[in-house]
């Protein structure tokens, strides 16, 4: 690889380093912060943080932005790595850069799909981070010489020489423990089953924060839902489907919530779920959904509920996203909800599955979660203390009309 070459491919490491930095800086406090903004954040259709909240955003609570973080640093290590022990392991460089590229070039194709295709929302650090794999990729194949048979040959000899070199060793080690210790750190903190498993208390932003949430809450609009006028104080509507992970997430994140209000004030506070499967079998509006199963999995719950069943069916639901099917989730309808007789009674239910698409299409809806506070949308979620709060404020807000 020509000096020149590895310049670029340093100065591309480096611009995707820092775009990807931070987009996970920026994500995490997205996550924390529902009035932040980021300076990226130009409109609906050209913003960073709609597609960091949205629900490709992150891989089991670990955002995706950290996962460029990584890479480009192993990109950096490769491209400035010297060995005494082994010169012509700079020969070999551009080769181990294109095998680096491939996979990193096969999540850009896809992210850039969703982003046009699927979000219609256009994040630009994103399209940096796309830009710099390209160009590793296109210069390192540009500078490919050895033929594959003598490169295999090298492979063993170039890994012992770098093995053995002290300080690649010890920057080896250090970057590996980082990179772990950066995946823990969030799914540590965000991660379903800590959600799920911790009792927390759930606690008011401090009293600034709280005035300043409170500010931002008041003046967003609000929307007439059927149904709103007479109730419960607070109606919590939620646009679900149960293959989307985000829709499992905020599920375990906000149940301590709704759990809470029903020990403080009965019968105050309802949730209320509406179907809005993205999966085309029953979804016009999405027919570039990701989800194959989602209609089965909505109609699978409604006749699950039927039978006294509907948590029960919605769990395994949730616990299974990665794995079921269609086949599967009739069989699970069955097993778990009870439910005898699911292709017959499939298109009468659908329908009703249909009626809340419907609804959805005319609050214009286009991905899940999608929330409604008495009216007032919520994309994406709130983190748990800010969707506490925005409860606590309307039944305030009751009180005081």
């Amino acid at each position: 690889m020509s000096r020149v070459i590895r310049r670029l491919v340093v100065i591309f490491a480096l611009v995707g380093l820092v775009s990807s930095s931070v987009s996970t800086y920026m994500h995490n406090r997205a996550i924390d912060e529902p009035t932040y903004l980021s300076f990226c954040d130009i409109s609906a259709k050209i913003s960073c943080t709609e597609v960091y909240l949205s629900q490709y955003g992150t891989v089991r609570g670990i955002p995706v932005a950290l996962g460029g973080v990584i890479w480009f640093m192993a990109v950096l290590l490769l491209a400035t790595v010297r060995s005494r022990r082994s010169p012509q392991f700079q020969q070999s460089l551009p080769t181990y850069l294109v095998m680096l590229s491939i996979p990193a070039l096969a999540a850009v194709i896809y992210f850039v799909y969703v982003s046009f295709f699927v979000l219609k929302t256009l994040c630009m650090l994103c399209a940096t981070v796309y830009a710099a794999v390209g160009g590793i990729f296109l210069m390192s194949c540009r500078s490919i010489s050895l033929p594959m048979g003598i490169f295999l040959r090298r492979v063993k000899g170039d890994l012992w020489s770098l093995v053995t070199t002290p300080l690649v060793l010890m920057v080896s080690i250090v970057f590996v423990a980082a990179s772990f210790m950066a995946t823990v750190f969030f799914y540590g903190n965000f991660s379903d089953e800590d959600l799920v498993q911790t009792e927390f208390r759930l606690q008011l932003p401090p009293a600034a924060v709280k005035s300043e949430f409170e500010r931002w809450w008041e003046v967003q609009p609000r929307v007439q839902l059927p149904g709103s006028d007479d109730g419960p104080i607070v109606t919590v509507v939620k646009f679900n489907d149960y293959q989307c992970p985000a829709c499992r997430q905020t599920d375990r994140r906000y149940r301590p919530i709704f759990s809470k209000y029903r020990r403080s004030h009965p019968g105050a506070v309802t949730l209320v779920i509406k179907d809005y499967p993205l999966d085309p079998e029953c979804n016009e509006d999405a027919p570039n959904g990701p989800h194959d199963a989602a209609c089965e999995a909505a109609v699978a719950v409604r006749l699950a509920q039927l039978n006294g069943r509907g948590e029960r069916m919605k769990e395994w639901l949730y616990s299974n996203q990665e794995l079921f099917s269609p086949e599967s989730v009739r069989i699970a309808a069955l097993d778990v909800g009870d439910v005898e007789d699911f292709d017959g009674e499939y298109e009468q239910v659908l329908v009703h599955v249909k009626a809340d698409i419907a609804l959805g299409k005319t609050l214009d809806i286009t991905g899940t979660p999608a929330f409604f506070i008495n009216g007032v949308a919520i994309k994406g979620g709130l983190t748990p203390k800010y969707f506490d709060a925005a409860i606590a404020y309307e039944l305030e807000r009751s009180k005081n009309p």
